[in-house]
C-alpha cells in the first residue's frame, strides 16, 4: 500500500502548468515544509523536510486559486519516483508526492469562491503513470 499523509506549509506559490499536447492537463508543483515532530535540536525547534508535491486537473486549480506562500495544508497521497538523465548524463533520481486530496488547514486565500469548494477535493482526474 503506498500512502503518504503530510501536513505543512508551502514553501512558495505553486507552479501551475496546463499541458495542450496531454490534453490539457494542469499541474500544479510546489514544495510543502513538514516539520518533524518527532525530533528537537536543543531549543526545542523540530527539524523540517522539504518534500516535492504535484497536483493534476481539479486538483492543481484549487492550489492555485486558493493557496499561496505560507499556506498550510494536508496533503493525502502516494509516493512516486522516477530518474531521468540531466545536461551532464548523469541519472538525477527524483522523489515526489502524487497528491490524491488536498484539505486547506489556513493562511489560504479567502473569497466568496472558496464557499463553493469542498476542503477536501479527491483527485480522481490525477494521471495513473
Amino acid at each position: 500500500m503506498n500512502i503518504s499523509i503530510l501536513r505543512g506549509r508551502l514553501t512558495a506559490d505553486a507552479e501551475i502548468r496546463v499541458k495542450p499536447e496531454e490534453n490539457q492537463t494542469e499541474t500544479a508543483r510546489f514544495s510543502l515544509a513538514v516539520p518533524d515532530i518527532n525530533r528537537s535540536d536543543e531549543n526545542g525547534k523540530h527539524p523540517v523536510d522539504f518534500i516535492k508535491i504535484v497536483a493534476f486537473n481539479s486538483l492543481a486549480r484549487n492550489i492555485g486559486k486558493y493557496t499561496k506562500k505560507g499556506s498550510e495544508i494536508t496533503v493525502v497521497g502516494r509516493i512516486h519516483t522516477y530518474s531521468y538523465k540531466n545536461k551532464d548524463d548523469k541519472t538525477v533520481y527524483m522523489t515526489e508526492i502524487i497528491a490524491d486530496r488536498i484539505e486547506f488547514i489556513s493562511g489560504c486565500v479567502s473569497g466568496a469562491d472558496i464557499a463553493d469548494t469542498p476542503d477536501e477535493v479527491p483527485a480522481n482526474d490525477a494521471p495513473i503513470n
